[in-house]
């Protein structure tokens, strides 16, 4: 078996369950085959990096677990890469302009010379 799975890893290490410890495991990813290695204690690996690139998005994996005398057991599920850095920041706040005219005058600013700026994280 394999679970729905989001990562923002473009080349993901896959792993799920097979129930027989001697059946060979073929993941497909875009069609092509890729042999995972069967641990023999219920579950199977694709290595990191076994996979070329996966572009951001949806893809559909196809696991097929074929055992010595020749019976099949398919299932899919979606991995979905996402490498897109997450928005965390917020708006930038400038509390010190008291006139809200998007600039910093010099009657707002400090003696100094300074003045205060916020930022909100996400």
């Amino acid at each position: 078996g394999l679970s729905d799975v989001t990562t923002n890893d473009s080349t993901p290490e896959l792993t799920g369950t097979v129930n027989d410890p001697t059946a060979t495991v073929v993941v497909t990813v875009n069609g092509v085959n890729y042999t995972a290695v069967n641990n023999g204690n219920g579950s199977w690996t694709l290595a990191d990096n076994t996979l070329p690139v996966l572009a951001d998005g949806p893809h559909t994996v196809t696991v097929t677990a074929t055992d010595p005398a020749g019976n099949v057991s398919t299932t899919s599920a979606v991995v979905t890469v996402d490498t897109a850095a997450a928005n965390l920041l917020g708006p930038i706040t400038v509390p010190d302009d008291l006139n809200a005219d998007g600039f910093i005058n010099t009657s707002e600013l400090g003696t100094d010379g300074s003045f205060d700026a916020r930022v909100a994280l996400g």
